[in-house]
C-alpha cells in the first residue's frame, strides 16, 4: 500500500537555514524499484504546522484521497482509540475489574487506577508509572467515564497498596478464567522462578544475591510463578533474592492447596527446584496429594541408568536409525533397542519404578550434536588462546612471574567451563633478549580424555523423574510419552518470564516499598494474562502477540481537526480487512459501531 509522508528539504539562504516541505508518496514501479512521487509542494512550514500535517497524514494513510485544506487548520488533537478500546473491552469482558471493585466514595476508584495501569502495561509498558500523559492522550477517560484530571502520580502511588491487597482475589479470578482453556483430564501446572534487581539502596525486600542474567547485584528479588498448561499465570509470590527457589516451593504449594483448593494435580518443574523434600511434600496425602514431573541432575543419572553402556552400545545405534529414517522418509517408526521415537529428533524409554519413583530416559539427537559441537568449539578457542600466550613470550622485554599467568589461564578455562577437561602446566622458559636471557613461561596443555568421555556421555541425554506410578492392565496409566510431552511443554512458563522481562518491561522498577513492588508484579502478571488470552483467541488467524499489538497500534489514533471557523472534524483511517478480522474474532465489533463512536463524540450525529 502506497503511503504519504511529509518530506523535509532544508536549504540555506543568505546564511540562514529554512525548512521546505512537500508531501510525497512512496511506491514501487513496474521494475520493482522503490520510487517517490511528489503529491503537493507546501513551502516553508513552522515546526508546529509540520507536526499537524504529519498527524493528518498518519490518519489518512490507507485512503485514496486527501481532502484537508492545511491552510484552514487551526488546531489538531490526536488520541489513541482503537487499541485502547479493544483491550479495554476484553478487560471488561474478563471481569478483572470486579476484583478491585471495593465500596468507596473515591472520585477515582482503586478499580479505575488498576485498570489504567494494567491496560498501559499491555499497550505501552515503557510508560511505567508515568502513565498520566498516556491516559490523557487516549480515549480511555471517555470509555471509563472518568475525569482525566483526577488521575495523577500521587493517586497512582496511593492506590498501589490497595491493589496489592487484592492479590489473592486476583489470582482466584485468573485461575477461574484459565480453566475455560483446559482440554483434558490431567490438571497440569508449571512451576519456575526468576530474579530481578533494583538500582539504589531503598528497597527493603531486595537483598544482595546472584541475578540470573546479570550476575551478582546488591538488590535482588526472587519471583516464583505457577502457570497452567497453557501458560496462564495462576499464582505467584515475591521473596528476597537471597532465598533459594527450591526452598520456597512449599510456600506457594501451601497457598495453592489451602487458599485455592488445588489438590491432586501434576506439578512440572526443572532440576533447579527438584529436591527430595519437595517430592515428598507434593506426594504427601495430607497436603497436596499430587504428582510431579521433573528431571535428575547429571550426577544422579548413574544411580538409575548405566550411561557408559548407553553411550557405547545404544546411542550409536539410535543415531544410525535416526539417519536411516530421515533419509528413507519412513513414516512408521518401530522401537529400537526398547527406545521409541518422540517427535522429529527424540528417543525415549520407560525405565520403570525404583525406590517409589519412576524414571524415563530421553535422548535428543539435535541437542546431542549441538553439545558436541559447542564443546569442540570451546576447546579450540582455549587452545588458540594458549598458543597466543605462548607466542607473546617471544616478545617480552623483562622477567615475567608465573602467578599472573596462572590467574589468566584459570579465568580462561573457567569461562568455558573446561576445568576438568583441559589440564596445563606452566613451564619456566629462558627467553633471549638482546645479549641477555630473561625469565619467561610457556604453557603446556593437554585434554583429559577420561573427563572428556565423562562429559560427552551425558550429551543429549535427560532422565525424567515422576511419581506417576499407577498401573492398569499391566501398563502405566500415564504413559512415558505423556511424561516427555508435558516436560517439553514447560516452555510456556519460560515464555511467560520472557514476556514479563521484555515486552511487559518488568524492570526497571520505579517503586521501592514492598507493597508497591508486589503491586507492580501483580499488574505485570495481569497484563500478561490478558495478552495471552488475546493470543489464544487469535490463534486460528496465526497472529503473534507482537504482530497484534503493532498492527492494532498502527491504526489506533483518531485525529481531531479544528478549522478557523470552529468546525471539528475527525480523521478516521479506513480499517483494512485484517484489522476487521481481528476485531470480529475477539468479539469486539462494538468498538467500531457507529452508535458507539457517536456516543464518544468521535463522529457527528
Amino acid at each position: 500500500m502506497a503511503r504519504w509522508h511529509l518530506k523535509k528539504n532544508p536549504k540555506k539562504q543568505n546564511g540562514k537555514e529554512y525548512a521546505y516541505y512537500n508531501i510525497a508518496e512512496n511506491f514501487t514501479d513496474s521494475r520493482g524499484k522503490h520510487q517517490k512521487k511528489l503529491i503537493k509542494y507546501l513551502g516553508v512550514l513552522s515546526n508546529e504546522r509540520a507536526d499537524i500535517i504529519r498527524l493528518a497524514l498518519r490518519a489518512f494513510n490507507g485512503e485514496d484521497l486527501f481532502l484537508v485544506d492545511f491552510k484552514a487548520i487551526k488546531y489538531v488533537e490526536a488520541k489513541r482509540y482503537l487499541d485502547v478500546a479493544l483491550v479495554s473491552l476484553i478487560y471488561d469482558q474478563l471481569g478483572i475489574g470486579q476484583v478491585y471493585n471495593l465500596e468507596s466514595e473515591k472520585e477515582l476508584s482503586t478499580a479505575d487506577v488498576a485498570k489504567i495501569l494494567i491496560l498501559s502495561r499491555c499497550l505501552d509498558p515503557q510508560a511505567n508509572y508515568l502513565t498520566v500523559d498516556w491516559f490523557r492522550d487516549s480515549y480511555l477517560p471517555a470509555l471509563m467515564n472518568v475525569d482525566p484530571e483526577k488521575y495523577n502520580k500521587d493517586k497512582i502511588f496511593h492506590e498501589l497498596e490497595p491493589i496489592y491487597n487484592r492479590r489473592e482475589h486476583l489470582q482466584k479470578k485468573l485461575l477461574s478464567l484459565s480453566r475455560q482453556f483446559h482440554d483434558d483430564d490431567l490438571e497440569l501446572y508449571f512451576f519456575d522462578a526468576t530474579t530481578s534487581y533494583f538500582e539504589g539502596e531503598c528497597c527493603e525486600m531486595a537483598e544482595g544475591a546472584k541475578e540470573k542474567t546479570t550476575g551478582y547485584q546488591d538488590k535482588v528479588i526472587l519471583i516464583l510463578l505457577v502457570t497452567d498448561k497453557k501458560g496462564f499465570p495462576i499464582t505467584w509470590q515475591v521473596f528476597s533474592g537471597a532465598k533459594h527457589e527450591a526452598s520456597k516451593f512449599k510456600d506457594i504449594g501451601n497457598q495453592m492447596c489451602k487458599k485455592f483448593g488445588i489438590k491432586e494435580v501434576t506439578f512440572c518443574f526443572d532440576r533447579g527446584i527438584a529436591s527430595a523434600s519437595n517430592f515428598d511434600f507434593i506426594s504427601d496425602v495430607t497436603l497436596l496429594n499430587s504428582k510431579y514431573i521433573s528431571g535428575l541432575d547429571r550426577n544422579q543419572m548413574e544411580d538409575v541408568f548405566d550411561l557408559d553402556s548407553f553411550a557405547k552400545n545404544i546411542r550409536p545405534t539410535l543415531i544410525v536409525k535416526y539417519r536411516e529414517q530421515e533419509t528413507t522418509h519412513i513414516k512408521k517408526r518401530y522401537p529400537t533397542l526398547g527406545f521409541s521415537r518422540f517427535g522429529a529428533d527424540r528417543f525415549f524409554k520407560d525405565l520403570g519404578v525404583k525406590n517409589g519413583k519412576r524414571h524415563v530416559i530421553s535422548f535428543n539427537i539435535n541437542i546431542f550434536e549441538k553439545e558436541q559441537k559447542t564443546r569442540g568449539l570451546m576447546i579450540e578457542k582455549v587452545k588458540q588462546e594458549f598458543d597466543k600466550i605462548n607466542l607473546e613470550v617471544l616478545s617480552i622485554k623483562g622477567d615475567r612471574e608465573s602467578e599472573p599467568l596462572e590467574k589468566r589461564i584459570e579465568k580462561l578455562i573457567s569461562k568455558y567451563r573446561l576445568q576438568k577437561i583441559i589440564g596445563y602446566n606452566i613451564v619456566p622458559l629462558a627467553v633471549k633478549c638482546k645479549n641477555d636471557f630473561i625469565q619467561g613461561y610457556k604453557i603446556e596443555y593437554w585434554i583429559n580424555q577420561d573427563a572428556f568421555t565423562e562429559a560427552e556421555k551425558h550429551d543429549g541425554t535427560f532422565i525424567f523423574v515422576t511419581n506417576h506410578i499407577e498401573v492398569q492392565n499391566a501398563h502405566f496409566i500415564v504413559p512415558a510419552q505423556m511424561i516427555v510431552a508435558h516436560y517439553k511443554d514447560k516452555y510456556v512458563i519460560e515464555n511467560a518470564f520472557r514476556y514479563l522481562k521484555s515486552f511487559a518491561d518488568l524492570r526497571p522498577f520505579f517503586v521501592r516499598l514492598d507493597d508497591h513492588v508486589n503491586a507492580h508484579i501483580d499488574i505485570c502478571m495481569c497484563s500478561y494474562f490478558i495478552s495471552l488470552f488475546i493470543y489464544y483467541k487469535l490463534h486460528s488467524l496465526g497472529i503473534s502477540l507482537e504482530t497484534f499489538y503493532k498492527t492494532i497500534k498502527d491504526y489506533s489514533r483518531v485525529c481531531m481537526l479544528e478549522t478557523k471557523t470552529g468546525t471539528r472534524e475527525a480523521l478516521l483511517r479506513v480499517l483494512p480487512k485484517n484489522i476487521k478480522q481481528i476485531i470480529n474474532t475477539l468479539g469486539a465489533q462494538r468498538i467500531i459501531d457507529e452508535k458507539h463512536l457517536k456516543f464518544l463524540e468521535i463522529i457527528k450525529n
